[in-house]
This record gives C-alpha cells, sequence and structure tokens, in this order.
C-alpha cells in the first residue's frame, strides 16, 4: 500500500493502478486510501466521489475506523453518494467509538445541530469531549464554546472554556478558535 502512495506522487498512474489492484485484492487499507483519493482527487488523477464512495464503504464494513469516518462524511455532504444526515450519524458513530476524533467533532455536531437526529446537547458535548481529550482543535474550540454559551448556568464552565479556547489557539490561529476565544 505504500508503494501505491509513493507511485502516486511520481507516476499517477501506476499508482492509482497499484491501489486498485490491491484494493481489489481486499486489502482494507488500500481499499481506504483509493476511495480517500477518489473523493479528493490529485494531480493527475480527477475526482471520481461516486467510486471513492463505494472504495470507502468496502473499508468501513470491514471496520476501518478512517474510512467509516470518510464515509459519513460523504453522507454529510453529499460526496458521491445521497446526502443523508442519518446515514452520516451511522459511520460517523462507528468511527467515534474507535476513537476516531474526525468522526467524534462531526458526529457532536450532528448532535448539536440536530441533523439526523434530535438535537442532543448532552451528547455533542460527550463526542467533543472525546475529541478533545486526543488534542483535536475542532473540538477544542467547539466545547470552549459551548461550555461559554451554554444557557443554563450549571452547564457553563468559563474557566474551562478559557483554557481549551487558549489551547486551540496556541495550535491553529483561525476565525474558529479566536470565536472560541472571545466567547470564553
Amino acid at each position: 500500500v505504500e508503494l501505491g502512495r509513493l507511485l502516486i506522487e511520481t507516476d499517477p498512474g501506476a499508482g492509482l493502478a497499484w491501489l486498485e489492484k490491491a484494493a481489489a485484492g481486499g486489502i482494507v487499507s488500500a481499499q481506504r486510501q483509493l476511495g480517500q483519493l477518489l473523493q479528493r482527487g490529485a494531480e493527475g488523477i480527477p475526482a471520481d466521489q461516486t467510486r471513492g464512495a463505494l472504495w470507502l464503504r468496502e473499508a468501513a464494513k470491514q471496520g476501518d475506523a478512517s474510512a467509516q469516518s470518510w464515509l459519513g462524511w460523504a453522507y454529510d455532504t453529499g460526496a458521491g453518494v445521497t446526502e443523508d444526515p442519518a446515514r452520516a450519524l451511522r459511520w460517523y458513530t462507528r468511527a467515534a467509538r474507535r476513537d476516531d476524533a474526525t468522526a467524534q467533532v462531526n458526529l457532536a455536531l450532528l448532535y448539536q445541530h440536530g441533523r439526523g437526529t434530535a438535537r442532543r446537547e448532552d451528547l455533542a458535548r460527550h463526542w467533543f469531549e472525546r475529541a478533545a481529550a486526543q488534542g483535536e482543535i475542532n473540538a477544542l474550540s467547539s466545547l470552549a464554546w459551548l461550555l461559554a454559551t451554554a444557557p443554563a448556568d450549571g452547564d457553563r464552565d468559563a474557566a474551562r472554556a478559557l483554557s481549551l479556547a487558549r489551547a486551540a489557539v496556541a495550535e491553529q490561529v483561525d476565525a474558529q478558535t479566536l470565536e472560541a476565544l472571545a466567547a470564553a
């Protein structure tokens, strides 16, 4: 699989052919990498999100957490599949339970906004907490925002919100982290 990734950089056609052969042979990491590559495309390799989603699904069905997260994103955004927040929720949940921090953040966002499920601030916070514990920047800033702006006094924690927001800004300065810092 590493050979396929290296070939993509020097000879995209040969690298793609190698990844396709490995994926067709049932190598889960090749299925995931091929799915990811086709979802986003690369120099010399046009995106084909429909095929990408099919390969991601193959790897996801075999328990690959990263593929499950990417497939959740595909359903969340309609990338190569029909947009379906409820399916996104299911795939994100599978990946989140396997400690995929990106899936945990995306799952938290679905719960926070009630997409594909009922709005559940408690579950949003739970998944932001899990991802923040892994140092995921979006989780740090989102959790800081939740703690700083919670409508119920008992759910607010200004000191922790400020600490999380500072940690997020220390890693990455962007609109999201600065907004979290300002709210805290």
